[in-house]
């Protein structure tokens, strides 16, 4: 998850007193981390160890990010950032951190380089050799497009995203904004979409969505 740093002495206070359990979920990496689950100290005493992951989410505390690590339970960490976004908790009430429409073009300019979530209704799909661009945005009012590398297209092909399918639906993107050639998010997985299905929560943007089809968890949070 994307954490925001004030949360640190809310986390510390869970933690505070009590035995964490870790899952270590990969090897360590370049920067000597370990990717992990960690789970609360239980309480009362004989209770069930909770997700710390599933805390700050709930919390407004954090945002999903979309991780092979996280796969296995990424439609409850979404339940949960959620849950959270509609009852404007923690960063949920601070503009900069909101879902944002693929035409606020305005928006973008404040968050170059960072990771965002981005709405918006697919209007086109076009390929090149080397990617397909995904228009959610009409392209006229310079808004978001969304690239996915050729390289990477049976990736959600054996997710199965078709994603040419999905013209008309709204999708909500998550990604690393790059501003160079107008925004963009490159996408490289079915994980980093949410397809919007039904209605419609506070201020406009659409609440729930449906996940693609995957085989049973092998891990929990």
């Amino acid at each position: 998850v994307f954490v925001r740093l004030d949360s640190t002495n809310s986390l510390a206070a869970q933690f505070a007193g009590g035995r964490i359990t870790y899952l270590p979920l990969g090897p360590m990496d370049r920067w000597g981390r370990i990717p992990a689950f960690a789970f609360l100290p239980a309480r009362p005493l004989g209770a069930a160890q909770a997700s710390a992951a599933i805390f700050l989410l709930a919390h407004g505390f954090a945002r999903f990010m979309p991780a092979p690590e996280a796969h296995s339970c990424r439609s409850v960490f979404l339940e949960a950032e959620a849950r959270a976004r509609i009852a404007k908790l923690g960063l949920w009430s601070d503009p900069y951190y909101a879902v944002l429409a693929a035409t606020d073009r305005a928006a973008f300019g404040e968050r170059a380089a960072t990771n965002v979530i981005v709405e918006g209704r697919l209007i086109d799909v076009t390929s090149n050799p080397y990617r397909l661009s995904l228009d959610v945005a009409p392209r006229r009012e310079g808004g978001l497009k969304v690239t996915v590398l050729q390289r990477n297209v049976a990736i959600f092909d054996r997710s199965g995203l078709n994603i040419r399918a999905l013209i008309g639906s709204t999708l909500r993107v998550r990604g690393l904004l790059d501003l160079h050639f107008g925004p963009h998010i490159e996408i490289s997985s079915a994980d980093d979409v949410e397809v919007i299905t039904d209605r419609r929560g506070q201020g406009g943007m659409a609440e729930q969505s449906k996940t693609v089809a995957a085989p049973p968890p092998t891990q929990h949070p």
